[in-house]
């Protein structure tokens, strides 16, 4: 009976062990910060397009440093045209009011769930509207518009 029960305690002291080691160590992890980018680290070129952030770059939390390094990265691969293109898309965005960017925010979520033959096939169909002759897209807007919303959904939903 001693052996069982020295077995017993010993188990339990390993077992205590064990929980004080595992408590410590993820208790050791919550508290590691992430480090951040430093700006001193970052290339000329990139210093000098993410020059708005320098004031506030120490602030900004890891995650955001690397998407905005990340966009920055991409901005520099763009072409002259390519830049002016992604410029004034952005200012349009800009322009859009917050329920409007929500909305669109939305419906690209809905994108993304798409299978890839949808994707295509919904490409596909936006291209066919965009080479119709302006005075018929402006038309079938038209027609979108003043047909009830309880139809528009149907046709969205058969989509």
């Amino acid at each position: 009976m001693s052996l069982m029960k020295s077995k017993i305690y010993r188990d339990s002291g390993l077992f205590l062990l064990l929980a004080l080691f595992v408590t410590l160590l993820f208790s050791s992890l919550s508290f590691a910060t992430e480090a951040g980018i430093d700006w001193k680290s970052l290339r000329p070129e990139e210093r000098r397009v993410l020059k708005k952030y320098a004031g506030e770059w120490e602030r900004l939390s890891p995650e955001k440093q690397r998407r905005i390094v990340k966009g920055a990265a991409r901005w520099l691969k763009l072409t002259p045209e390519e830049r002016k293109n992604v410029s004034k898309r952005l200012k349009k965005w800009k322009k859009l009011t917050p329920e409007r960017r929500a909305r669109i925010r939305k419906r690209f979520e809905r994108y993304k769930t798409l299978s890839p033959d949808e994707r295509k096939e919904l490409r596909r169909a936006k291209k066919r509207f965009n080479n119709l002759p302006v005075e018929k897209r402006e038309r079938l807007r038209r027609r979108w518009k003043e047909m009830p919303p309880e139809r528009r959904k149907d046709i969205i939903r058969k989509m």
